[in-house]
């Protein structure tokens, strides 16, 4: 689990706003985001600085990476800089908008050759692109809590 909810008695000095669904079917690859979370490589023991990173969407497709239509366009992949810290940080459009959240790093698979022994083998490893899910996924999770 990535995604914690709190409910606050009382009034929060600052809100974000979670994207329509009107506008998170405009989210498209080229698009600016920033990801507000607590990067591991950043962050002290004892005392979180939250810290925000820039990136833009490469593409929005559906879970399996294929083209979708709008509604089932959940999966973004976006260069961001992410890492352990920053899984469910919300992700932010130009407009300051929620459009997702973050998950974590894809991974890369490559061929490697060992020079002194010309032992070929995959290694596995992060890649500089991260996912992250689309808002709309919140506002369902939202829309099921009760009141």
């Amino acid at each position: 689990p990535d995604v914690g909810l709190v409910r606050i008695e009382g009034t929060a000095s600052q809100q974000v706003r979670v994207a329509t669904m009107s506008e998170l079917s405009g989210l498209s690859a080229g698009d600016d985001v920033f990801v507000l979370g607590f990067p591991s490589v950043l962050v002290g023991e004892g005392s979180p600085v939250a810290g925000i990173t820039a990136g833009v969407v490469g593409r929005v497709t559906a879970f399996d990476g294929t083209a979708a239509p709008p509604v089932r366009r959940h999966l973004v992949s976006h260069s961001a800089f992410s890492d352990e810290g920053t899984a469910g940080s919300p992700i932010f459009d130009s407009e300051g908008r929620v459009v997702a959240i973050n998950a974590g790093n894809m991974r890369a698979r490559r061929r490697v050759t060992d020079t002194n022994t010309r032992v070929t083998r995959t290694v596995e490893g992060d890649s500089p692109f991260a996912w992250a899910v689309r808002a709309d996924l919140l506002l369902q999770l939202l829309a099921g809590l009760p009141n």
